[in-house]
């Protein structure tokens, strides 16, 4: 909606001006709450992925299905399946330290992750 020139309202009832005043901020409010709306799922998706990889850095994850392999200089890394709702393969950085526990294997990462490995038999 454009303004109104002064012939135009010169035509038109007081009330009829107020009416077009209105409905043109009512058009402009609603274009920036459709703004803000975007912006706010954006910032939720976002939020949503931040916390996703800090829940990923600051639990211990269980790893299923794990082997340790060694590199071509040496150091250790593991490879198993982590756990949750993608059950993807998952591979750590070097292997700082292992803990031997009663039920499983416990990893700290160069990179200070904790990992927990179950023991289980092999299938092969």
């Amino acid at each position: 909606m454009s303004i109104l020139t002064k012939d135009e309202r010169m035509n038109m009832s007081l009330d009829e001006i107020e009416n077009f005043n209105l409905k043109r901020e009512l058009k402009e409010v609603k274009r920036k709450l459709g703004d803000i709306e975007w912006e706010n799922n954006n910032l939720f998706m976002e939020t949503k992925s931040l916390k996703c990889e800090l829940d990923e850095k600051s639990e211990i994850m269980i790893l299923q299905d794990w082997i340790i392999h060694i590199d071509s200089y040496g150091k250790e890394y593991v490879r198993g399946c982590k756990i949750n709702k993608y059950n993807r393969l998952w591979s750590t950085s070097f292997i700082q330290h292992k803990i031997c526990m009663s039920t499983y294997l416990l990893v700290i990462t160069e990179s200070e992750s904790l990992y927990c490995l179950p023991y289980s038999e092999s299938n092969k």
